[in-house]
Order: C-alpha cells, then sequence, then structure tokens
C-alpha cells in the first residue's frame, strides 16, 4: 500500500515537471514568435481596408472614435505604461502630434495601471490624446499584441500604413505619407520599421 502511494506521489511530481517544461518551452517559442518582424508586422487591421471602429473615451471623458472617418487621418500609437521602447518613442511622438496636428488626430491607445497611465500623460503635449486600455480590449480588438505599434488611418478609416515607429525617422516616414495621401492619392502600403516589446 505504502509502495502505491509512493508511486502516485511520483507520478504527479513527474507530470508537475512536465507541465512547467511545456510552460516554459511555450514561453520561449511566444517570444521567438512575437521577435520575428514578418510575424510581428502582421498584427492589426490589413492594409488598405477599411478598420473596425471602435468608440473609447480619453483622459478626460471626451469621446474619441476611432476609424470613423473624422475628416482627418488618424495616427494610432499603441503603447504600454511599462514598455521601456514606448517610453523611447514619446518624445518623437510628441513632436509627430504637434507638427501634424491641423491634419492628423493623433491618438496614444494606452496599457498599464490607471496611475501609471494618468501620471504619462501629465508630460504629454495637448495634441495628443489618451485612452486607457487597461484591459487591452482595444488592442485585442484590432489583433493588436505587440506595442509600440502604430496604425495609419486616413480621412474614410482605411488603414494606409502601420508599423513600430521610435525614432524621429520612423516617425517621419509616416507624416510623409500623410501628405502624399492628402495631396496625391498616393498608396502608401505596409510599413516595418525595426524595433517592438511584446506587450506587458
Amino acid at each position: 500500500m505504502v509502495s502505491f502511494y509512493i508511486s502516485y506521489i511520483v507520478l504527479w511530481a513527474v507530470v508537475g515537471v512536465l507541465f512547467v517544461a511545456v510552460f516554459l518551452l511555450y514561453r520561449q517559442c511566444g517570444a521567438l514568435l512575437f521577435h520575428d518582424s514578418s510575424v510581428r508586422f502582421q498584427q492589426g487591421p490589413e492594409t488598405d481596408h477599411k478598420m473596425a471602429p471602435v468608440y473609447a473615451r480619453d483622459l478626460h471623458g471626451l469621446p474619441v472614435e476611432l476609424g470613423e472617418g473624422s475628416g482627418r487621418f488618424q495616427f494610432i500609437f499603441f503603447a504600454s505604461a511599462k514598455c521601456r521602447v514606448c517610453k523611447e518613442a514619446i518624445p518623437s511622438l510628441q513632436t509627430f502630434a504637434a507638427t501634424n496636428e491641423t491634419v492628423t488626430e493623433t491618438v496614444m491607445i494606452c496599457r498599464g495601471h490607471e496611475n501609471d497611465v494618468m501620471n504619462l500623460s501629465k508630460t504629454l503635449v495637448p495634441a495628443l490624446k489618451v485612452v486607457h486600455d487597461s484591459k487591452g480590449t482595444i488592442g485585442r480588438r484590432l489583433r493588436i499584441g505587440t506595442t509600440p505599434f502604430a496604425l495609419l488611418v486616413d480621412c474614410g478609416g482605411v488603414v494606409r500604413g502601420k508599423g513600430a515607429p521610435v525614432s524621429d525617422r520612423e516617425f517621419a516616414w509616416f507624416a510623409d505619407r500623410i501628405q502624399g495621401t492628402a495631396m496625391q492619392g498616393v498608396d502608401i502600403g505596409i510599413h516595418i520599421p525595426r524595433r517592438s516589446n511584446h506587450a506587458g
């Protein structure tokens, strides 16, 4: 009888070890997947297709309509309050928002604790709207799982570009496309800058 209980305990110990091993393997494969740019930049709505509209409220309680064709372009930047690379992108994002304010509505969808998001928003320019996406609901609805990540949506709600801008040069790529599309109707396609962290 004693040997039966010992065997039973050993069996469950083996099962436990296997469970931990599978979990660690899954986590490692997931990390490799999200750091593979060919996979990472497939996330989000398809370019040259109308984005499913999303309705939210900014930190001031004002309504924000994403993908609704508001008469201006929309630059939607997905971030996380704890994301280091996202914080590196903030200065360039603010410059982009202020410079393109007349033709583009810039919105930051930010995950994280409410206090962290509020504190981050206090340092931002007025041209940059902030939506607190506490549970990542908006990101999941638009099939976006990594930050930083951005969508460029035209006046008709059609996605005209996406990528993970961090530097001034990368944000300038989107600004050039806004000007080119607005003035000439150029199809700007998809952009794949170089850096992205897994949203956490």
